[in-house]
């Protein structure tokens, strides 16, 4: 939700980044551990958060590059070109 404040109301603006400040920190003493754990231990720790967390019952987090078309064969249009435009900006920028 958007909310537009008054740039002269000081008060609902530093609770609203107060706020924000809580969110990430929680956010982030959540998140900290598990990336913690996959920089120490790598695929296994991925694996096992990914199961914990996502209910991932293969034996990799690899996706199949058939379950992969299939998926994006089964979105409407608009979306899967959505999908495609994403994903190609994404390998511009890695490249």
């Amino acid at each position: 939700m958007l909310r537009v404040l008054a740039s002269r109301d000081k008060a609902a603006l530093g609770n609203l980044l107060e706020s924000r400040r809580r969110r990430q920190q929680e956010v982030e003493s959540v998140v900290e551990p598990i990336l913690e754990s996959v920089r120490k231990r790598g695929d296994a720790a991925l694996l096992e958060h990914a199961r914990r967390l996502d209910g991932l019952e293969r034996p990799s987090a690899l996706v199949p590059a058939a379950d992969l078309r299939a998926a994006l064969a089964s979105l409407p249009r608009a979306l899967s070109l959505a999908v495609e435009t994403a994903s190609s900006r994404v390998l511009d920028f890695a490249r």
